[in-house]
């Protein structure tokens, strides 16, 4: 018995692979530009420290939270903290946080002059180098009201 068909060749062979050498150039290079420009974004605009205000918001007074990561009444206050961010006063005030242990805000935390953790103070704008601390009850609606009494 004689077949028509020969065994030694594909039934389906395909004309040109998708991933061809010259796709897969075309490939690596998109893929290269789309890194570099995600790291020259995260480079330029998202490694800015904790905390960082845009100078729109610089008529406003600010409320700052000084905080250490290794600190366990940081950690039991940031839940609070939170809470602060999603309440009304955020419009009225710009809320700051800086963990001082990270390096780009140790200055920041020394020229503050914190010496315990966590710490708030309240600025009645940016020219203020000093500011008030706030030395009351660490629950989000006490510091809120505490805000809106210094307004």
């Amino acid at each position: 018995m004689s077949s028509s068909a020969d065994i030694s060749k594909p039934l389906l062979s395909p004309k040109s692979s998708i991933l061809s050498k010259k796709n897969m150039i075309i490939l690596l290079v998109i893929i290269s530009i789309l890194l570099i420009c995600g790291g020259v974004y995260y480079w330029k605009y998202m490694r800015q420290p904790e905390g960082y205000a845009d100078s729109d918001n610089s008529d406003k007074p600010l409320f700052k939270l000084y905080y250490a990561d290794w600190c366990g009444w940081s950690k039991k206050f940031l839940p609070e903290w939170d809470k602060l961010e999603e309440d009304s006063i955020k419009d009225k005030v710009v809320l700051q946080k800086y963990e001082c242990t990270a390096e780009d805000n140790k200055q920041i935390c020394e020229d503050a002059n914190i010496q315990g953790f966590p710490s708030m103070k309240y600025y009645k704008d940016s020219s203020d180098k000093d500011g008030v601390e706030y030395d009351g009850e660490r629950t989000s609606e006490a510091i809120s009201k505490w805000i809106n009494d210094k307004l």
